[in-house]
Order: structure tokens, then C-alpha cells, then sequence
């Protein structure tokens, strides 16, 4: 397996990348499985991910 290193120019763009990722693979899997199973975190590093994810742009894309 390849591994690809990523860098974002800053936390808010990381955020918004794995925002989008996030719901990406949510989508496949729910299309793949009929499922979709995560587990959060908490503190405060995950913290600007979930409030993009409760944002209708993201959120409207969950199902």
C-alpha cells in the first residue's frame, strides 16, 4: 500500500479537507454496506472538524 503525505496550509484547511472526506466515505460505505460506523473523539483537536460536519453544507450530505 502507497502512502501519500499531505500537507494543508493551515488547521482551517485541514478541517475543511476531512470535512469533505468524511462525508465522502460515509456516503461509499453507506452505498457499499448499507452502513456507515464511526467513533468520535473528543477534546479539542477534533472540535473545528465537528462543527463543519454539523454545518448544513456538510451535514445535508450525511445520511
Amino acid at each position: 500500500m502507497q502512502h501519500i503525505k499531505l500537507i494543508w496550509e493551515n488547521a482551517e484547511a485541514l478541517s475543511i479537507a476531512a470535512a469533505h472526506y468524511f462525508v465522502e466515505r460515509c456516503n461509499k460505505s453507506i452505498a457499499e454496506t448499507g452502513r456507515f460506523t464511526v467513533a468520535l473523539s473528543g477534546g479539542s483537536t477534533p472540535k473545528a472538524l465537528y462543527q463543519l460536519l454539523a454545518t448544513p453544507k456538510f451535514s445535508r450530505n450525511i445520511d
